[in-house]
């Protein structure tokens, strides 16, 4: 419906992300810019209207250093960030329609397409 979700984070670089995440953002919701844009693609059209009307925030966040993705991966490894929590369900690329059908379903916090 019209209810919308509380917190959006876009983390990909696809200016796509962020238009739709003022579409899909509850009223007095958060956005969170947490992946970045190349930067032939920085300028993105959106409408302020929306940001204005549904009193959305809308913020940034960066900082992490090669060191950090060497520390997460070390802890997936060794179990102790355990990521199954995560993700909903894994799907071949030559699934992706219908691990896209699951991501749009109701219940599913991360669906995971694997390239091979």
């Amino acid at each position: 419906g019209d209810a919308g979700v509380d917190l959006v984070i876009t983390a990909c670089p696809a200016p796509e992300a962020q238009v739709t995440a003022l579409r899909v953002v509850s009223k007095r919701g958060t956005i969170n810019l947490f992946g970045g844009l190349p930067r032939d693609q920085s300028i993105v059209p959106i409408d302020t209207n929306l940001i204005h009307y549904k009193e959305i925030s809308v913020t940034g966040t960066h900082g992490s250093a090669p060191k950090h993705v060497l520390q997460s991966v070390k802890l997936q490894e060794e179990g102790v960030i355990k990521l199954d929590k995560y993700v909903g369900r894994t799907f071949p690329l030559q699934e992706i329609n219908d691990g896209i059908k699951v991501a749009q379903s109701k219940g599913r916090l991360r669906v995971v397409i694997k390239p091979n």
